[in-house]
């Protein structure tokens, strides 16, 4: 594998010449493209490049990128992979009913003589329509593949193209490439619960309505300011909320963070989907709990690795957690990237299936990939 640092604040043809470069390698099999927002409003120099690729190209545009223990917001990663992968794009995904986006996936890996069994996954943040494909990758695909990836986007959530394709960069879709390498995976958050279980009454995709049948906002509210003991200003609410996302329960796994990110009407918004009917904490950041949460993720995806010689490590951080810790922060980069040695992206959304279970995006969570060539 190799993995170069591209430098997109000095020049946008820099990054493409990159792309070419690897494109042009013949131990460069397929790319991987984790860059930083600054690229947003370059679709007209990055298409041409993206769409003459002869490579099958994957990756998204993040807050931050993290390469070798440092993190940046002026950067841009080229990975040139060492195995082949079949990639493909579901686009205007909000759009595609359930049928159409399982026909399209099913479609897709049947036309490949060899699934791969590892997948990597890059979703516009804001789709609203992301659980049908989860659900059709694990329908077709099972336990057997290991997955990693995230949601693409800004810290601003405006709509932009903030996906790398074979079909040029994308917005409102997901980019699929799978491989066949040794890909483990270790999932871990160390947010802790200061609320009893709420049922989530009334919600659509990703905002929540009533909780308990009270407004959402009003018990979220009441929750958040009880703990902190002060009245918070709301107006601002990603300051208020940072330390206070969502935990959804599932049976014998960890919850399911979910990362608010607005409020109106009294309903609060997430950036994943909250389903109807299940039942959700609200939960605290403990800094020594959260850096335990990194330890964690990396043990387990180090844990099943055959060769260390031959193994690079992908970081999949949430870019909310960067907000709350901090200064801190250096210290879960170290614990996840001791050796100074790993790439990666501080992202809104960690997709990833934890050990054996099923295909999830996660919020203000930790995910480690341990990629064996």
């Amino acid at each position: 594998m190799k993995k170069i640092l591209v430098d997109i604040n000095q020049d946008i043809n820099l990054l493409v010449d990159q792309i070419k470069r690897f494109d042009d390698d013949d131990s460069v099999k397929s790319i991987l493209v984790l860059s930083c927002a600054q690229i947003k409003h370059s679709t007209d120099i990055l298409d041409p490049c993206l769409k003459s690729l002869k490579k099958a190209v994957v990756g998204g545009v993040f807050p931050e990128v993290v390469f070798e223990g440092n993190r940046f917001d002026d950067k841009a990663i080229v990975v040139g992979l060492t195995f082949e992968m079949l990639s493909f794009s579901l686009k205007n995904l909000d759009q595609k009913s359930e049928e159409e986006i399982e026909q399209i996936i099913v479609t897709e890996f049947e036309s490949c003589s060899e699934n791969g069994n590892a997948v990597f996954l890059f979703m516009d943040c804001l789709c609203r329509n992301k659980q049908p494909v989860f659900d059709s990758l694990y329908n077709i695909l099972g336990t057997e593949v290991n997955y990693i990836g995230a949601g693409a986007g800004s810290l601003t959530f405006e709509n932009f193209q903030c996906l790398f394709s074979n079909e040029g960069m994308l917005e409102n879709a997901v980019v699929i490439g799978s491989g066949t390498t040794r890909l483990n995976v270790g999932v871990a958050h160390g947010w802790e619960s200061i609320s009893k279980a709420f049922k989530v009454t009334e919600s659509d995709n990703n905002q929540l309505k009533t909780l308990d049948w009270k407004p959402a906002m009003e018990v979220y509210q009441e929750v958040i300011e009880g703990h902190a003991r002060e009245t918070m200003d709301f107006d601002n609410f990603l300051n208020c909320v940072k330390s206070y996302p969502f935990g959804i329960s599932k049976m014998d796994d960890e919850m399911i963070v979910r990362d608010p990110f607005k409020s109106e009407n009294k309903n609060v918004f997430a950036l994943d989907n909250v389903e109807q009917g299940s039942f959700v904490k609200i939960l605290y950041g403990n800094m020594d709990l959260l850096l335990e949460g990194a330890t964690k993720a990396r043990s387990h995806a180090l844990s099943k690795t055959v060769d260390d010689a031959d193994t690079e490590i992908m970081i999949i951080d949430c870019i909310s957690r960067v907000l709350f810790m901090g200064d801190a922060f250096e210290q879960e980069l170290q614990i996840l990237d001791p050796d100074k040695k790993a790439f990666g992206a501080l992202t809104l959304g960690e997709i990833a299936n934890n050990g054996d279970s099923y295909l999830e995006v996660f919020n203000k969570t930790a995910v480690v990939g341990a990629i064996n060539g």
